[in-house]
């Protein structure tokens, strides 16, 4: 049974009224939904923690940035560490080759250079309650080397190495490598997005003939 936000409102007396009124709004942006009094009354207790320390880093603003409220304001700590599924001894990992490195001349690189405005770099995107951050990581650096090769920006498939690099040693939601995951597409085509899209948990590999 899910309680109406109305009834809700109000029943967590720890929290202040404007904070519990910026949980109802996010509730209704984020599309959440909760089936109980109990993991209402939880969750807003999460969301104030967030809010408390949205609140406390921007007004040091000590490291010259600052952070918001999204759509994890809600979770507990343990939820947004499985998110964290970079494995850097990584069992399986791929061995350093070193290879021979021409010397390139760098007296004319510029200072910086800001590759969304040149048109490598692919919209934000969401891994969802999946440790795939390594996937993401690989997609966006072949992606940009592939845009730089080609002039065209294509967006690869996060979910094509979720499913198809456990041979290399990654491990899906569990997390794994980026190195791995370019030694998969050393030898195997990186498919589309919209062809192999992102459901944010393991599958079975279903890859096609790629686009790179």
């Amino acid at each position: 049974m899910k309680f109406a936000l109305a009834a809700l409102l109000g029943v967590a007396s720890a929290v202040d009224k404007d904070t519990e009124m910026a949980f109802i709004s996010f509730i209704a942006e984020n599309g959440k939904s909760y089936g109980t009094r109990e993991e209402y009354e939880f969750r807003l207790a999460q969301f104030s923690k967030k809010v408390e320390f949205v609140q406390q880093h921007n007004a040091l603003n000590a490291d010259d940035h600052f952070v918001g409220i999204n759509h994890m304001a809600d979770w507990t700590d343990h939820e947004y560490k499985k998110l964290l599924g970079f494995k850097h001894h990584n069992k399986k990992a791929h061995k350093k080759h070193h290879k021979h490195v021409e010397s390139v001349n760098v007296s004319d690189i510029p200072a910086s250079v800001d590759w969304r405005t040149l048109g490598a770099v692919t919209p934000v995107k969401n891994q969802a309650q999946c440790g795939s951050c390594w996937a993401f990581s690989a997609t966006g650096a072949m992606e940009g080397r592939y845009q730089i090769k080609n002039n065209t920006l294509v967006s690869f498939s996060e979910q094509q190495l979720v499913d198809c690099s456990k041979a290399q040693g990654n491990e899906g939601c569990n997390g794994g490598l980026m190195n791995n995951a370019f030694t998969y597409a050393e030898s195997n085509t990186m498919d589309k997005e919209d062809s192999y899209p992102y459901t944010g948990r393991d599958g079975t590999c279903h890859a096609t003939a790629g686009v790179a």
